[in-house]
């Protein structure tokens, strides 16, 4: 069972030592990124991750079979009780931007079908001998591509609206996000695990 860590020091010094254990495992000690998480293959399955925090903390999840690597982090594990609270609310926040992206993913992704179809009539019309009219329909489309879209109660917010052609970057963000929540949250107690997963915009693959 994978189980998550508070170490204290200096990240690269931490990290040396997370892609020197890893090496010595046979195993390939460049770590895939996902957001601020660095995260390292060791297994079919298990993985051992690292989430730097810009307050000189990093989170560590790792699986408890791997008993050395645990042994040399020893002096820079951080032992203060509330740094659990701070990983639970850690991941609640990744909550509440994954349920702001997944809105401003599905109004992208409708407003790109919108431009599209613009842009496709208007060559269509252009083609069929109304020039001005197709490039005024696809002008449009094109246009709409960079005009903000969103619900109206969000509208003043930018946390609401969303630029159709951003949707590539809110698409990855989201792919970040998700990874993020998963990675984190195998390292809290069970409990906390099922109030934060009955959250609307918790990932439930």
């Amino acid at each position: 069972m994978p189980s998550g860590i508070w170490l204290r020091g200096g990240f690269d010094e931490i990290k040396g030592i997370v892609e020197e254990y890893v090496r010595s495992l046979g195993k390939n000690a460049r770590p895939r990124r996902a957001g601020r998480l660095y995260i390292y293959k060791v297994g079919l399955t298990s993985k051992i991750v690292l989430a730097p925090y810009s307050d000189g903390t990093t989170y560590l999840i790792v699986p408890e079979r791997y008993e050395e690597l645990l042994s040399r982090l020893a002096p820079y594990v951080y032992r203060e009780p509330s740094r659990h609270r701070d990983a639970v609310d850690q991941v609640l926040n990744l909550v509440i931007e994954r349920q702001i992206l997944l809105r401003k993913v599905k109004a992208a992704q409708l407003a790109l079908t919108r431009s599209f179809i613009l842009i496709a009539l208007g060559l269509f019309v252009a083609v069929a001998g109304l020039s001005m009219a197709g490039m005024l329909l696809s002008a449009l489309g094109l246009l709409s591509l960079f005009i903000p879209v969103g619900l109206h109660r969000f509208w003043a917010s930018r946390t609401g609206t969303a630029i159709p052609m951003l949707y590539p970057r809110y698409r990855r963000r989201l792919e970040e996000v998700t990874a993020e929540i998963k990675a984190l949250a195998i390292g809290l107690p069970a409990r906390d695990r099922e109030r934060l997963e009955i959250l609307e915009a918790y990932p439930k693959d």
